[in-house]
């Protein structure tokens, strides 16, 4: 072998060293369909994609109903309407509907001539009806008066069933039981105050039977005027006259809660005998 200080001494060129390989291969080129990294602008490229995305058009995947499931699904959520709806309701009251009034007691069954408490009942079917109608927009309150036994709880709990069935929450006391959650000397007598000024559907039954008194006639105020405040929807039965002073009176508050209450309210009279018949 040739000594290639001997060969460059002699005028010669020695021979060509082979490179050396990279300490790291160098990346193969990126395809043009690859994003760039962070420092070349990742966060454009990604904003870019997103806006074309947006700007492709929709298609709408048709839903094709599975035959049985859609019915299904409504017998399920009517069930739970019944079950839920009983669980709050008295039992004399669950099958209160709309669809089951509109006559009086003797001819409840269809059978007979209309006759003048049928009328009657004809023009409670017809403002309950409007009150289901309008209650949600309008917040109407709805008061429905009557002599004992004339069908006054039977008819507001028909009303209520299509707002509860609406997805509102029913409270209902008799005014009587309402006074007393409220008494101050009452565990929970703030937070029953405010479950009754909140509710989204609140009942109270046979208001005027209880006792007239200041502390009463503010828990009154406090209640409607914050409901009528607020738009919330109230149901009141109550033996007292509205088209005389006799609720106005009752009420208190010089006329104020009288006047809140009938504000936007549909106003029903039920008369005729008591309904509740002797069964012994």
């Amino acid at each position: 072998m040739s000594d290639p200080k001997a060969i460059i001494e002699k005028g010669g060129r020695a021979p060509a060293a082979s490179p050396r390989p990279p300490a790291t291969q160098p990346l193969p080129p990126a395809p043009d369909d690859l994003p760039p990294t962070v420092g070349d602008g990742l966060l454009e490229h990604v904003a870019h994609a997103v806006s074309m995305a947006k700007q492709r058009p929709h298609t709408e995947v048709p839903r094709v109903p599975i035959p049985g499931v859609e019915q299904a699904r409504r017998d399920a959520r009517r069930r739970q309407l019944t079950e839920a709806w009983a669980a709050q309701v008295p039992p004399e009251f669950i099958g209160a509907k709309v669809s089951v009034l509109g006559r009086c007691r003797a001819h409840a069954d269809g059978a007979g001539p209309d006759c003048t408490d049928c009328a009657d009942a004809a023009a409670a079917k017809a403002g309950v009806e409007r009150w289901v109608a309008e209650y949600a927009a309008d917040a109407l309150n709805l008061v429905v008066a009557g002599p004992t036994g004339s069908g006054k709880t039977f008819l507001g709990f028909a009303a209520a069933r299509h707002a509860f069935a609406d997805g509102r929450a029913l409270r209902f006391r008799p005014s009587v039981e309402l006074l007393g959650e409220l008494d101050w000397r009452a565990d929970g007598a703030r937070a029953a105050l405010e479950a009754a000024c909140s509710a989204p559907v609140l009942f109270v039954d046979d208001l005027g039977i209880e006792r007239s008194s200041d502390w009463a006639q503010e828990q009154w105020y406090t209640i409607v005027n914050r409901r009528w405040m607020d738009r919330l929807p109230t149901i009141v039965t109550t033996n007292l006259d509205p088209e005389t002073t006799d609720l106005r009176d009752h009420l208190g508050a010089g006329g104020r809660t009288y006047d809140r209450l009938r504000d936007r309210a549909v106003g029903i009279w039920l008369g005729g005998e008591s309904r509740r018949g002797n069964h012994g």
